[in-house]
């Protein structure tokens, strides 16, 4: 009886040592909590701040569809302040929150919705295009035409000035569409090429440059 006795002693001390390490390992503690309104209704999309300013703590979660929230790791003690927001909803606040050690501290937020009225708005806009004006445009200047590189002296170096352009095999693409698409007028006269073998601009298969920089 003895020996069972010391030995069952025995066992205990050895599972008290196994498992005090596990516990002491723990230093956080974890916040959970659910907003919803006074219809006891989940708000999913809430806006959760947890601060404890004292430790410069502050973080920001945003609820689940079914309204809960969780921040894990968080210091232990407080007091920490708790506020929800929701659009068309009263901000609710919850001050004094202390998080004991290794517990999942569980809170709930109601939010009223804001009897407020909104004043009447008056909204003012200008013409964004008139008939002379149909969209985007990029002015090349003479300066520019001095200033910037070219290679080759043709117009589409610098064409890729327009922020919708990008170069491709067989001239510049404007938003993505083939390069034959585009347009070309000198003087208000069009310019294009009629066959549309390989460039937009006559001259292509001669390497010419038809208009002059």
């Amino acid at each position: 009886m003895r020996n069972q006795n010391l030995a069952f002693l025995f066992f205990s001390i050895l599972c008290l040592w196994l498992v005090s390490p596990v516990y002491s390992q723990v230093t956080t503690a974890t916040l959970s909590g659910m907003v919803k309104d006074t219809k006891n209704q989940p708000l999913a999309g809430a806006t959760v701040s947890i601060a404890f300013s004292e430790a410069g703590i502050r973080q920001t979660v945003i609820t689940k569809q079914d309204g809960h929230f969780i921040v894990p790791n968080l210091r232990v003690g407080g007091p920490y302040k708790i506020t929800a927001s929701y659009v068309g909803q009263e901000a609710a606040e919850l001050g004094n929150i202390f998080l004991e050690l290794g517990q999942n501290n569980f809170v709930e937020l109601t939010m009223r919705t804001k009897a407020k009225e909104l004043a009447n708005v008056t909204v003012t806009a200008n013409r964004a295009f008139d008939n002379k004006k149909t969209g985007a445009s990029t002015n090349i200047s003479s300066r520019l035409l001095r200033e910037l590189p070219t290679i080759s002296r043709s117009a589409d170096d610098y064409l890729r000035l327009t922020p919708s352009a990008s170069p491709t095999y067989n001239g510049i693409s404007f938003a993505g569409r083939n390069g034959q698409y585009n347009n070309f007028s000198l003087d208000g006269a069009v310019f294009n090429n009629p066959f549309g073998l390989d460039a937009p601009t006559p001259g292509g298969q001669s390497n010419a440059q038809p208009i002059s920089l």
